[in-house]
């Protein structure tokens, strides 16, 4: 992947607690300097080695890997001193997240071409680039086909990146429950081909549902043991007015694992009702 001419950061870092609290200039300098180094890629991860490091940042090398160390202890970067190699954590959940389809086919490109090691940080990077990148979907507007792009793109990705970053689960799973809940539906629509009982169903059975040569609508939803089972039940009774089918959810579905989770977050946010 080419280098990058240019660096972007979010504004609201100076706001960040794990940023506020460094103490010691020498790391911000460190941080900001890895931004803006020539090593720096799209991806937020690169060989960085020490050398180098007290060279950009006029450090020297002892203090450079004390400041590494403050730095990694505060969640702001990891760093391999083994692989010389850096990993900006939250890289792509910032303004360095792809922007759009094309975007994000040529990261993963940089992911897929056998030039990172395969290692956890990378591992964490690909999961964070993930669901960095559905949740970016959720900025487009719901006429656009430009989300359905991404997610496509991202399924893409993960069909190459399973076998070659294995053991990727555990990783991804905890980076969606940490920072997926916007992306339900997304997330297990491009994982569909990871899990057992998802393997035979149509993608729009998955996504949304289907309509039957009767008129009714049947869409399913997938409870953690990864059992599938009906989301809308089928209901002839018409409206009065339009004669549209109505869909009521099934008992099982409102309290299902799911509908609790989304039903207490919701109460998380809006404590008065």
């Amino acid at each position: 992947m080419a280098k990058k001419e240019f660096a972007m950061l979010d504004t609201s870092i100076l706001h960040m607690r794990a940023f506020r609290d460094l103490t010691n200039c020498s790391d911000r300098n460190l941080y900001f300097t890895a931004h803006l180094s020539a090593q720096a890629d799209f991806c937020g991860l690169f060989r960085y080695p020490v050398s180098l490091i007290a060279d950009e940042t006029r450090l020297q090398p002892e203090d450079v890997l004390k400041s590494l160390d403050r730095l990694s202890r505060a969640g702001l970067l990891e760093y391999d001193p083994q692989a010389e190699i850096i990993r900006m954590c939250g890289w792509f959940r910032s303004v360095n997240c792809p922007k759009n389809a094309d975007h994000t086919r040529q990261v993963a490109r940089h992911f897929l071409s056998g030039e990172l090691p395969v290692t956890d940080m990378a591992r964490r990077t690909v999961a964070e680039f993930v669901i960095g990148c559905l949740l970016r979907t959720k900025r487009f507007k719901r006429s656009s086909s430009h989300g359905e792009r991404v997610v496509e793109e991202v399924r893409r990705f993960l069909d190459d990146a399973w076998e070659m970053y294995e053991d990727l689960s555990p990783i991804l799973e905890d980076q969606y429950r940490t920072h997926g809940a916007a992306v339900v539906f997304e997330y297990e629509d491009v994982m569909r081909k990871r899990r057992p009982a998802w393997r035979q169903l149509p993608r729009a059975t998955v996504a949304g549902g289907s309509t039957h040569d009767d008129g009714t609508v049947t869409s399913l939803t997938t409870h953690p043991d990864h059992r599938v089972v009906p989301y809308i039940e089928r209901n002839k009774e018409r409206e009065k007015d339009g004669g549209a089918f109505q869909a009521r959810p099934l008992p099982e579905t409102m309290n299902s694992k799911i509908c609790q989770d989304l039903r207490a977050m919701n109460a998380r946010r809006c404590p008065d009702g």
